[in-house]
């Protein structure tokens, strides 16, 4: 198994989508963390994680994905 930590990208949203369309990851998070957790909620996401200079929320890429 190969990982890496790096910045998400566009192409990330359909994996991030299904990763945490979990309630047991919603359940013990805040109120803010959408349930269920949509492809429009991962693009929003991904859009504020990479808005800021420097990045400083990151992807955990396992085998690619």
């Amino acid at each position: 198994m190969d990982s890496e930590l790096r910045p998400f990208t566009n192409a990330d949203c359909e994996s991030l989508a299904l990763y945490a369309n979990n309630y047991k990851v919603s359940k013990n998070l805040t109120d803010a963390f959408p349930h269920p957790y949509t492809i429009e909620n991962a693009a929003a996401f991904i859009a504020m994680a990479t808005a800021e200079q420097p990045i400083h929320i990151f992807a955990i890429a396992v085998d690619g994905v």
